[in-house]
């Protein structure tokens, strides 16, 4: 009995691999380029994009605990910013005092 499983849609089978070594064969695609591109698009089709070429300012906020997240900016970014508070009103989210 041959075990199937249920693939995402867009994967499409490959031919069976002859190369010696296929983990040699395998293509590791960095989408990251594409995302940026795009992600600059939507920005400037909706005029939010920053029209100076200087770097645009950055402001970390969280409904949870701050510490944490000042945290991982240090640690994964090397980041010190303060970060704000918000909390849920009205199904809104609002800077909390």
């Amino acid at each position: 009995m041959t075990a199937t499983r249920e693939l995402p849609a867009r994967w499409v089978p490959s031919a069976p691999c002859s190369h010696p070594d296929p983990a040699d064969a395998v293509a590791i695609v960095d989408p990251a380029p594409a995302v940026a591109r795009h992600a600059q698009r939507v920005l400037q089709e909706r005029s939010l994009a920053n029209p100076a070429p200087d770097r645009g300012s950055e402001w970390f906020a969280t409904s949870g605990e701050r510490a944490p997240l000042e945290r991982a900016l240090t640690s994964l970014f090397g980041v010190q910013s303060p970060v704000h508070s918000l909390k849920w009103l009205e199904e809104r989210l609002v800077e909390a005092a």
